[in-house]
């Protein structure tokens, strides 16, 4: 019917990408907080008492993590990381300032 059902609140990892659920685990990609060509990070949490997950809950990334998702297995995570520069810090724009792209593996 369209009515919420659970929240989770990510304020304080900054700005959310994206996000892959499975078993379970909700994965999420934030990018960096001060500066988006900064290694991001995805924080894991569990959805059953939407917590940051036990244990190891969040991992660096690459710069700008902009999609994430599990194997069909769940026992990896693929992470796309953007790595797009940013346009107000980089005026004018130099290639030197432009992050790499990158995917990162995470061992579930």
């Amino acid at each position: 019917d369209g009515s919420r059902v659970q929240f989770i609140d990510t304020t304080a990892w900054g700005s959310l990408n994206s996000i892959a659920i499975h078993g379970g685990i909700a994965a999420m990609a934030f990018e960096n907080t001060t500066d988006r060509r900064l290694p991001g990070q995805v924080v894991l949490f569990d959805t059953a008492t939407r917590a940051p997950l036990a244990g190891v809950h969040a991992i660096t990334v690459g710069a700008l993590p902009d999609m994430l998702t599990f194997t069909p297995d769940g026992s990896r995570l693929l992470v796309a990381n953007e790595g797009t520069p940013n346009a107000v810090a980089d005026s004018p724009y130099t290639p030197a300032n432009d992050p790499v792209g990158s995917v990162s593996i995470v061992s579930m």
